[in-house]
């Protein structure tokens, strides 16, 4: 066998396509498996990844000579005196701040760290200057006067009076209380911008460190001494020093070449999605895992590579199987494309040299995203097999195994139906909702797929994977293309020599052309799929349709065979729910790769869009690539530095560089804190991404007609930001600001129609300058910025007065102060005090400066969380990085010193070896070892800097030794630092993850319901009169404006809450160490709640492809025949989600009347519109009208019709709004688990009995 190559990636290729494993599957019967040449790496992914990147190999290198060099920058005698006491504070804050960064980034994360020291430097003035003007002169003078004679007889005089100062002397009760009050005050400010804003993190920590130096040592000065901060900003100075140099001379590389790195690295991950959809397939239908020649084998058993003949596993095995690899690789794509579009606006702010230009960069992102949602709903098809399908022979197999062992099911069970329902694993937590009607309808529907001969497993999945293997295949190989080629553009950008830049440009233009034939490829494969193999799995229903009507000879139902087939078509329509995801995720990522190619051949060959255009239209719609000459890459200069306090204050993780991968002391997190927080941003990016994707401004979205103007200005009044520059605020005044609250929405939308009468619909807007009009918007938008600033109060009517307004900033600020942001910095001013009293206390200040007490302070200040659960886990870091650290730097002290006082070769050759491993961990580690790595490094480098230190800077007035005295002195503060934090936290009531948990989760359903609801709006606006108007097709075409509009607004919020959810993963474990006396904490039901809530986007994604992929007659014929815009149904899901959001946040009891009831209504409303559908088209047949259009779901569906792309969009919307309306039912099952149910006795009893009465009225044949 063939030795599999080695990827970057744990979730790279699985396999090549059913032939090659095939004929390896003929080919290996009766034959030893042959020894692998080479075994799977114990180490974690994250080690062996990095170790094998070439980029990462070079920031490894970058990072250990800078902090190595400022290491050995505190050796010598003269520069160790001029950084003084704290040398070892230079290379500290290289391991807090790593050289990762580009020059660019690095320059904003370090302007934040100088920022904030020079912050804390300047309070510290303030501070000292205050507390010497609040001095008794008079005690003052008589104490220094005292001091000064004593210390004249002394051996040295001044090294004895500086003793006098640090043992307490001179310390006085006014001047501590006053920096007691500096203290107290900035130290809240500093907590709470440390709780709000992730990226100001490292502002806040530098000033705290330098705050301190001069609020502990600023009282025991008798006279004013400014320049205490020295004592750091020193070492930080030169650590920036060190660390540009490396940055600018060591492997430099501009935020335009990482970030296309990282972009390749996205569309990677789009591959591993993939190839781990082809080996979900193949494994499903075959038993056996993709070839190794082609694959990887990490999806095998071993109980699959000890037989030959694998048993062939259940749906619900499978879904386990894989079910981590999709979450893995799902949660991937949502964080790197979160971390890329948080970078994305820093792009155009720095020059570089390149191919494409930042912008250009943003857009092809956003092509990649919008390719990126359309493959989530492909994870759907396996999550359906698991839970819709009863069908599954294996299952049944199991079932019957199961039946026949002591303990198991009942051995003479006579319904094959209860017998399959009992062996598929339980997807729902309850099934005590479910209603006799619908436990009905599920029975029948088993029966009539059981009557209908055609097995899902055995018939069509086997037809599914042959046709959908290539193109898979060929998906796959157009995405590693455009992998291979963003990876291309990324090369030769400071090509030196002229054949060196020929070699470069032959290369990219090689990769271009394999990425428009791969291209080519995919298009052809997914065309053959669609158009041809697709037929192939509605042969075997071809039988129901016998009826041949019409002139054309279409195929349709008859009056026996209709029911037959609505009930038992199932199986094929989970097989075109595939098809379709797949269809949809295929044209997409067509028409993106598509746009990238233009981009990338005008930006190859110099070429203006016009001369582009020109030369496809002389070389037949395409370029030819031998006849032009590549013009390589230049430079680009910054377009966009009005943007960026924006995004400095922004709070997109990844925006500020230091997010995650920056290499930042604390990257930033997706924080929820049970606020709802996707909103603002997405505001923030939703008029760029319109932009971006229609290549024309937001002024071209403006409607002519002044109705359809008015309700356009409506819709699109979310897309509004107030902090856009100037040409964004000129487009943006052609379609509204800010939101509109829901009253002014009816107001516009009840005036539009009489501002219309009497004007000509197709007659052009009035003119903005107009006076009446001017002075109306006028008055508009000063309305809606009074309701945007005063949100709508239960308790309160908006403020008219200077006097109420200020009652409610008043109230606002309390509210602030109460949540738990404002306890947070409560309790970091409290612990900063609490610790910082011995300092200034005379019998206790002289310990305190002797035993560096500040390290104590800064511990207990950093160490300090804002839930308990993150207190624990940090914890447990801190002591156990610095127990580690400890012993690691005494070992490096005494293997460099030995026993004597050490000499600089020596301890320099240790501390070089040693920083070897401890820079990759520090720039490689995951998130979660982040704080035991980090804490390891400092303490091994405070240990062994502090020995070198006592040891030979002359005049220090504390010595804590060397070796072991260092490290147990620097343990012992660890310990109170962490005690005091930990003490502060507990009481009087510590903030619980569990809480912030369950508000996340409700913060998330409530994006859920506006994500729904702006669907719903959508697909309003597609069944309106002009959206298939075939007269006046410009209404058609405003129509589809707006709903493109409503998707892009869609996709932007979508990914929000995807990457909120996301975030929400690591706070389930935290919550479950979390210091809750109350007893042990449900994280399974919570688990499932987040996977629950990630079906529901699932679903929404789906139905938001079918919408946009659906032509508009068939989209009012859906919405006609369908539940999806009926009021009931859209009022009953968005009424649970409601009731859902408030059950979690505030944890009251959900109705027992409402929960498990969407599900049969949806499917209720459904029959109910297919039945009005057929009365008013039968009425229409008799009156001889030509209004009502017929329908596609009623007796006249034809096999043509079934055989059309369009319909399996019908199929992919049906089953995606039962798919949400199930999962909502099974969230409401599992909150109400959790917050308990609000119980109507006797309800199911009077539900049964009512689908008693239906079923008696109307009989099987009803449902």
């Amino acid at each position: 066998m063939s030795e599999r190559k080695d990827h970057k990636s744990p979730n790279m290729a699985l396999g090549s396509g059913v032939e090659s494993s095939q004929k390896k599957n003929r080919s290996s019967k009766g034959k030893p498996k042959a020894n692998k040449t080479k075994s799977k790496s114990k180490l974690p992914t994250w080690i062996t990844s990095n170790l094998r990147n070439k980029r990462s190999l070079q920031l490894w290198f970058r990072c250990w000579i800078a902090t190595w060099a400022a290491f050995i920058l505190m050796l010598p005698d003269r520069s160790l005196t001029n950084l003084g006491q704290a040398a070892f504070f230079t290379c500290m804050v290289l391991l807090m701040l790593p050289p990762l960064m580009t020059p660019f980034l690095w320059l904003m994360a370090i302007s934040t760290l100088v920022i904030g020291a020079l912050f804390g430097w300047a309070v510290g003035c303030a501070a000292m200057a205050s507390g010497i003007k609040a001095r008794d002169f008079l005690v003052t003078g008589a104490a220094i006067q005292k001091a000064q004679q004593s210390a004249a007889s002394a051996t040295n005089p001044e090294l004895a009076f500086r003793s006098t100062i640090f043992e307490g002397r001179y310390l006085d009760t006014n001047s501590s209380v006053v920096f007691g009050v500096y203290l107290v005050v900035f130290t809240y400010f500093l907590g709470f911008i440390t709780a709000r804003a992730q990226k100001l993190k490292l502002f806040c920590i530098f000033a705290t460190i330098v705050l301190d130096v001069h609020i502990c040592y600023g009282p025991l000065f008798p006279t004013g001494n400014y320049t205490l901060a020295t004592i750091f900003m020193l070492p930080i100075a030169y650590s920036l020093a060190i660390a540009a140099f490396c940055i600018m001379f060591i492997f430099p590389r501009t935020l335009n070449a990482d970030w296309t790195d990282e972009l390749a690295g996205l569309v990677h991950r789009t591959v591993d999605l993939l190839q781990v959809h082809r080996a979900y397939l193949h494994k499903a239908v075959t038993g056996q895992h993709l070839p190794e020649a082609d694959g990887d084998d990490e999806f095998t058993s071993e109980q699959e590579k000890d037989s030959e003949s694998p048993r062939l596993a259940s749906f619900p095995e499978l879904s386990q199987e894989f079910e981590a690899h999709f979450r893995a690789l799902t949660g991937a794509l949502v964080q790197g494309s979160e971390s890329l579009a948080g970078s994305a606006p820093f792009l155009e702010l720095e020059p570089s040299r390149g191919l494409f230009s930042g912008k250009d960069l943003r857009k092809i992102l956003a092509h990649v995203q919008k390719a990126g949602v359309r493959i989530f709903g492909m994870n759907a098809f396996h999550h359906l097999l698991e839970s819709e399908h009863p069908g599954d022979e294996a299952t049944r197999q199991q079932a019957k195994e199961q039946a026949v062992q002591p303990g198991g099911a009942k051995e003479d069970a006579k319904d094959e139906d209860i017998e399959i329902e009992e062996a598929q694993a339980s997807h729902a937590v309850f099934h005590v909702h479910a209603s006799l009607r619908l436990m009905h309808w599920r029975k029948h529907i088993r029966v009539a797929e059981s009557a209908e001969h055609v097995r899902l497993r055995e018939d069509l999945l086997p037809i599914l994977h042959r046709g959908a293997m290539p193109a898979l295949t060929a998906a796959q190989g157009a995405m590693q293309a455009l992998e291979q080629w963003l990876k291309a553009s990324n090369t030769g950008r400071w090509s030196l020599t002229s054949n060196q830049r020929k070699t470069v440009l032959d290369g990219q233009v090689q990769k271009l052309k394999a990425l428009r034939d791969a291209l080519r490829t995919f298009e052809d494969a997914l065309n053959h799929f669609i158009d041809k193999e697709r037929i192939a799995l509605l042969k075997p229903y071809e039988g129901h349709f016998l009826t041949q009507e019409g002139e054309d000879g279409s195929h349709f139902l008859s009056q026996d065979t209709y029911k037959t087939f609505r009930h038992s078509a199932r199986p094929v329509f989970l097989c075109l729910l595939f098809c379709a995801n797949f269809s949809n995720f295929g044209h997409t990522s067509i028409q993106q790769i598509q746009s990238i190619i233009a981009l990338s051949e005008r930006r190859v060959f110099g070429l203006t869009e016009s001369q582009q255009v020109q030369l496809k239209v002389d070389h037949g719609g395409k370029l030819d690539y031998d006849k032009l000459t590549p013009a390589g890459a230049k430079i680009w200069f910054p377009t966009g530095l009005r943007k960026l306090g924006k995004i400095i204050l922004s709070r997109r993780s990844g925006a500020g560089g230091v997010g995650p991968g920056s290499g930042a002391v604390f990257p930033s997190e997706i924080e929820d804190n049970g606020h709802d927080e996707a909103v603002p941003v997405v505001r923030r990016r939703i008029d760029q991404d319109i932009e971006l994707e229609s290549g024309r401004p937001l002024a071209t979205y403006r409607m002519h007609a002044p109705d359809a103007d008015a309700q356009h200005r409506a819709e699109m009044e979310e897309l509004d930001d107030e902090e856009e520059d100037d040409d964004d605020r000129a487009d943006q005044d052609t379609i509204g600001s800010s939101v509109v609250t829901a009253p002014t929405i009816r107001e516009t939308q009840s005036l539009a129609p009489h501002q219309g009468q009497g004007q000509d619909v197709n007659s052009p807007a009035p003119k903005p300058n107009g006076g009446p009009i001017e002075a109306s918007k006028k008055e508009e938008q000063k309305k809606k910025r009074a309701q945007r600033a005063h949100a709508p109060d239960p308790d309160a009517l908006p403020p008219t007065n200077a006097f109420q307004r200020f009652n409610r900033l008043l109230s606002n600020g309390y509210d602030t102060a109460c949540s738990p942001d404002g306890i947070f910095a409560l309790r970091y001013a409290l612990v900063s005090f609490a610790v910082w009293i011995p300092a200034v206390i005379p019998s206790s200040a002289g310990f305190y400066y002797a035993n560096r007490g500040l390290w104590a302070l800064i511990m207990a200040q950093t160490g300090l969380t804002i839930t308990s659960g993150e207190a624990v886990f940090q914890l447990a870091g801190r002591l156990g990085g610095t127990i580690i650290g400890a012993l690691a730097g005494m070992v490096i002290w005494y293997i460099g010193a030995g026993s004597g006082r050490g000499n600089a070769i020596g301890i320099a050759a240790a501390m070089g070896v040693v920083l070897v491993p401890l820079t990759f961990f520090r720039a490689f580690v995951p998130l979660t070892l982040l704080i035991p790595c980090m804490l390891s490094a400092i303490t091994l480098v405070l240990v062994v800097g502090y020995s070198w230190i006592d040891t030979h800077l002359a005049g220090i007035t504390a010595n804590s030794g060397w070796g072991k005295d260092v490290a147990w002195r620097r343990l012992l503060l660890v310990l109170i630092g962490v005690a005091a934090a930990i003490i502060v936290m507990l009481f009087p009531r510590p903030v619980s993850t569990r809480v912030q948990v369950r508000k996340g989760l409700a913060s998330v359903t409530r994006d859920i319901q506006r994500l729904y609801c702006l669907l719903i709006e959508a697909w309003i606006i597609s069944d309106l009169p002009e959206a298939t108007d075939s007269v006046h097709k410009e209404h058609a075409k405003h129509t589809q404006e707006r709903i493109d509009a409503k998707l892009v607004l869609f996709r932007s919020r979508f990914q929000m809450a995807q990457a909120k959810l996301a975030g929400l993963a690591p706070k389930i474990k935290l919550a479950s160490i979390d210091l809750q006396p109350r007893g042990r904490w449900d994280a399974k039901s919570y688990g499932e709640l987040l996977s629950t809530q990630a079906r529901q986007l699932e679903a929404l994604s789906q139905l938001a492809g079918s919408l946009h992929f659906m032509r508009p007659e068939w989209r009012h014929q859906f919405a006609t025949n369908t539940a999806v815009l009926n009021p009931e149904v859209v009022s009953d899901i968005s009424l649970q989600l409601s009731l859902i959001a408030a059950s979690l946040d505030k944890g009251d009891p959900l109705p027992h009347a409402g929960i498990g009831v969407l599900y049969e209504r949806v499917l209720l409303a459904g029959i109910f519109s297919t039945r009005v559908q057929e009365a008013l088209s039968a009425q229409a047949q008799r009156s001889g009208s030509e209004g009502t259009p017929q329908s596609f779901f009623a007796e006249v569906l034809s096999f043509e019709t079934l055989q059309t792309p369009d319909y399996m969009n019908v199929v992919l919307g049906a089953i995606s709004l039962t798919t949400l309306a199930k999962q909502t039912d099974e969230l409401a099952n599992i909150v109400a688990k959790l917050c308990g149910e609000l119980q109507i006795r006797g309800f199911d009893l009077l539900r049964d009995e009512q689908g008693r009465r239906s079923l008696k009225a109307f009989g099987i044949e009803g449902f």
